[in-house]
């Protein structure tokens, strides 16, 4: 809910449920200062207010035209390179001859409405117009941050400037960007005698990525060192079964390399095409008395 008071002795509104003012009297000044106050229905019941001030000018004059008041929703990869473009807005002057406008991105009070600069603008004249380019500032990621409110103003150039503003919704799309990673495992054992099929462990891998299938894991056992000859492991959950029945005197200990894989192609730079982005774990099966033994070592590409 917002109220809208005026202070001014002339006139004094209160236009619940909305944000915009309505003058029910002539203006005779040329200034007036408002206080806005939003409540909201919780309890306690919370506000906050803010002071705007609204010049009043000549009918003749006329502010800028926006395109459209608002562009958007925009969907871009999360992987826009800085510098790229965005989006290109434009505004007419609303005076018959002097076209001229200048644009400002405005900063907001939250990294959603540009509060960090992740966003800049460029302005450039093209045929007579004057286009205002929104580009990447600073590298995406949409792990944190999914969508940006972004407002531009743009004034014009009239012996009294007016302003009027337009709103760029931008939204993130998720790329495969990042590796499935390991949650470290020690050592683990197995008793000799154990019928096949026996669990001995289970693995487990994070992909931090923020969509279905960048942060699906798939595992897989390689076979260097013949470690699938000796284990098998569930492609989906990572757990790790025997394939053979162990017998301590013929063999002590058993490395075992685990892979890790997410379920789409990567969008990493460096990366074959269609290749998935994966990680490497490599960790240690023992009997129960096996002395020098190594802990598991993580590697990722």
């Amino acid at each position: 809910m917002f109220l809208v008071i005026f202070k001014k002795v002339h006139f004094y509104i209160l236009k619940p449920c909305i944000c915009s003012t309505i003058s029910c009297v002539v203006l005779q000044r040329d200034q007036y200062h408002l206080r806005a106050i939003a409540l909201d229905k919780g309890l306690p019941q919370h506000r906050a207010t803010v002071e705007v001030i609204i010049d009043v000018v000549d009918r003749a004059n006329n502010p800028p035209i926006w395109d459209q008041p608002v562009y958007g929703p925009i969907f871009i990869k999360e992987n826009y390179m800085v510098g790229q473009v965005v989006a290109s807005i434009k505004a007419r002057s609303g005076i018959p001859d002097n076209p001229t406008v200048f644009y400002t991105l405005m900063k907001g009070s939250t990294e959603q409405t540009n509060k960090k600069d992740t966003f800049y603008l460029d302005q450039r004249n093209l045929n007579g117009d004057t286009w205002a380019d929104i580009q990447v500032n600073y590298p995406l990621d949409y792990e944190r941050i999914q969508q940006y409110n972004l407002t531009v103003r743009v004034e014009n150039n009239g012996i009294q400037q007016l302003a009027s503003e337009a709103t760029v919704y931008i939204v993130l799309e998720d790329v495969n960007d990042e590796i499935p990673l390991f949650i470290e495992r020690e050592q683990e054992t197995v008793l000799e005698g154990m019928p096949p099929n026996t669990k001995v462990t289970q693995v487990q891998a994070m992909d931090k990525d923020g969509t279905y299938p960048n942060n699906k894991v798939y595992y897989a056992i390689e076979s260097k060192d013949q470690g699938d000859k000796f284990f098998s492991i569930d492609r989906e959950t990572g757990e790790i079964y025997t394939r053979v029945e162990f017998d301590r005197e013929e063999k002590q200990a058993y490395a075992i390399l685990v892979r890790a894989e997410d379920g789409a192609a990567s969008d990493r730079p460096n990366m074959k095409p269609g290749e998935p982005n994966s990680g490497e774990s490599s960790f240690y099966s023992k009997e129960p008395g096996c002395t020098g033994c190594q802990v598991c070592s993580v590697r990722h590409k």
